[in-house]
């Protein structure tokens, strides 16, 4: 089959310990609605889903009987299907890697092709800067404000004014640089969003040396980090992070 979509079935019934459903795919081109179970499944007896014949589907690791057009998928468990529901994420004709549906737990993944691809806010458009999160990019700083007397906030510019960092909710990056002769990795949280073009914004605490009698070296990313001159640029890695905010009680964990 061509893959355009990929549903990630999200398992919301605790006392369903026994049902897994590995890897499934199929093709639907109704891009970017939201699937409710009646649109996918036909529940039938308490033992089997059927899919919709107005759907090709690919199953993989679970019990498949053909019949017809129609293709039975065997659960081991009587389940009432109103605790599952299917939503469209991402597509890429011909690309497409499985969604993993875990064993009594609410797991969604993300669906990853051949470049990776993230959670998409409706709200949200613009030029994504973290495309590869292995790669790094050279973000030049243009701004730095003074909060307090040790905190600061660093302002970096995007390659341009329409350009945003593609960081979902949840997710880190890490900010890498030379320091006395050391790679120095450090992960922070950046206070700006996917709603702010041109530029990431990083509130952090600078650990200065000789105040700490513990420490007495300080922080080193913080201070390099307050020793950067304007148009100098740091390398930044990510997204990170295995957890990703969909909406009020939603998540995605990717594995």
């Amino acid at each position: 089959y061509t893959l355009y979509d990929v549903v990630h079935l999200k398992v919301e019934c605790l006392n369903a310990l026994d049902i897994i459903i590995n890897s499934i795919m199929f093709s639907n081109r109704r891009i970017g609605v939201i699937l409710h179970v009646s649109d996918v499944f036909v529940y039938d007896a308490s033992t089997k889903l059927l899919a919709t014949d107005h759907h090709a589907y690919v199953f993989q690791n679970i019990y498949v009987l053909s019949s017809g057009d129609v293709l039975k998928c065997i659960l081991k468990k009587s389940t009432n299907m109103r605790f599952f529901y299917g939503e469209i994420k991402e597509y890429e004709e011909n690309m497409a890697l499985p969604v993993l549906i875990g064993v009594g737990v609410v797991v969604i993944t993300t669906a990853i092709v051949a470049k990776l691809y993230f959670f998409k806010k409706k709200t949200k458009s613009g030029i994504i800067t973290l495309k590869d999160p292995t790669a790094k990019y050279a973000l030049p700083l243009i701004e730095k404000e003074k909060i307090s007397h040790d905190t600061r906030r660093f302002r970096f510019g995007l390659p341009s004014e329409k350009h945003i960092l593609g960081l979902p909710v949840g997710q880190h990056i890490h900010l890498s640089a030379k320091i006395d002769d050391q790679i120095v990795i450090r992960s922070y949280t950046p206070v700006s969003s996917d709603d702010d073009k041109g530029y990431m914004d990083l509130v952090i605490k600078v650990y200065f040396k000789n105040v700490h009698p513990k420490f007495p070296e300080g922080g080193k990313m913080s201070q390099y980090l307050e020793n950067m001159k304007l148009g100098e640029t740091i390398d930044v890695r990510g997204p990170s992070g295995r957890l990703v905010y969909l909406d009020r009680g939603k998540f995605a964990l990717k594995y």
